[in-house]
């Protein structure tokens, strides 16, 4: 199964618009056989109530009608059909009219992450949040969760689950694409986005290769931050694992050339709007610490640079630091005229006061 498909279900799960996990067969069809099958046979999509609505392909102008049912002209059956401003009533046909819905509970059998064949998963929260039980992840055996909406408005409650089901207990939380900034020490949140990988055998979720540190990290704004059993890189901004393809066309849609190069493998992306230097400092100190993440490039004010760019960025002062330094500088110059000027006339009061007390002393 192609890695851009699963990563586009993953991302779909996690969005809040209620038709976000809906998949109509215009969509499915371009799939591939296989991997319809493949995600039909694992419950990763499951039927639901046929459309009510589809695009019109009898004209280029892509317009959606609603669908009725009318007797066909041919044996007085009734069939679907719309009607088109510009070729009037048109046929559909019946398989055009599936649609499913993306299912979370289809990915723990997708990637086979069964603790038991005899002790089933245990729903939390149905559709939420299932207790999967200790599952083998990377050659070991963890008590794992999957959990989907923690980026929602009522993502506080859904962790409060988390946290009441897991009590102290070491444990891994694997959600579809958006992870909350903490949940507690002892759980580590794992984003399937990214970290699903399709083979030969299968599909097995990879644990990333972050581990803890000793390194004390204070808690600067940009700086590294401890996140459950791993780190994470934090500065005035925000951080997104993107697709490349999406990317890429984002960037051509605003002009923005010479990404291609870069845009190679698994890829997360830095964004700041404030200060271009912040995040290069804090992934930097992030590599010279735990060596576990490189840099490929950074696009700066329209600017595109390379790892080795980056690098010099990263040793350059913040935006801070250089404001200071040119206030101090534009402060030294008044301040130095001023205790010039003011050197004047202390010392013409020094030298009268040094007469005064001459003549006192003659008198």
């Amino acid at each position: 199964m192609a890695q851009p498909l699963l990563d586009e279900l993953l991302e779909r799960l996690d969005w809040s618009n209620p038709q976000a996990d809906i998949v109509d067969w215009d969509e499915a069809s371009q799939w591939g056989p296989e991997a319809l099958s493949l995600l039909l046979e694992s419950s990763v999509i499951v039927p639901v109530e046929p459309a009510q609505s589809v695009v019109c392909d009898a004209c280029y102008d892509a317009h959606v009608e609603e669908v009725r049912f009318l007797p066909s002209p041919d044996d007085g059956q009734f069939r679907a059909f719309i009607s088109c401003p510009q070729c009037g009533p048109v046929a559909v046909e019946p398989q055009r009219l599936q649609r499913w819905q993306i299912r979370l509970e289809g990915f723990i059998n997708l990637c086979s992450l069964v603790a038991n064949d005899s002790v089933p998963p245990r729903v939390i929260l149905p559709g939420r949040l299932i207790d999967l039980g200790a599952v083998k992840l990377d050659d070991m055996r963890v008590r794992t969760l999957i959990g989907r909406g923690l980026a929602w408005r009522d993502r506080n409650a859904l962790l409060d689950r988390v946290r009441g089901s897991v009590g102290d207990s070491e444990a891994i939380l694997l959600v579809p694409s958006e992870s909350p900034t903490a949940v507690t020490d002892n759980i580590r949140v794992v984003p399937m986005l990214g970290n699903l990988v399709a083979g030969d055998n299968g599909v097995r979720v990879r644990l990333p290769s972050l581990r803890p540190s000793n390194v004390p990290i204070a808690g600067a704004s940009n700086s590294l931050q401890k996140l459950g059993a791993g780190w994470r890189v934090t500065f005035r901004g925000e951080t997104r694992i993107v697709k490349n393809t999406l990317l890429l066309r984002a960037a051509a849609a605003l002009g923005i050339t010479g990404l291609d190069a870069y845009l190679d493998g698994p890829t997360a992306v830095a964004i700041t709007r404030d200060d271009p230097v912040a995040p290069a400092k804090a992934l930097h100190e992030f590599i010279r610490q735990m060596r576990k993440l490189e840099v490929k490039g950074a696009l700066v004010e329209g600017r595109v640079m390379g790892a080795a760019q980056v690098k010099g960025l990263a040793e350059l002062p913040g935006k801070a630091q250089l404001r200071a330094r040119v206030l101090g500088a534009l402060q030294a110059p008044p301040y130095g005229l001023v205790g010039a000027l003011s050197g004047v006339p202390r010392n013409l009061v020094y030298a009268l006061d040094q007469i005064r007390r001459q003549k006192e002393a003659a008198a």
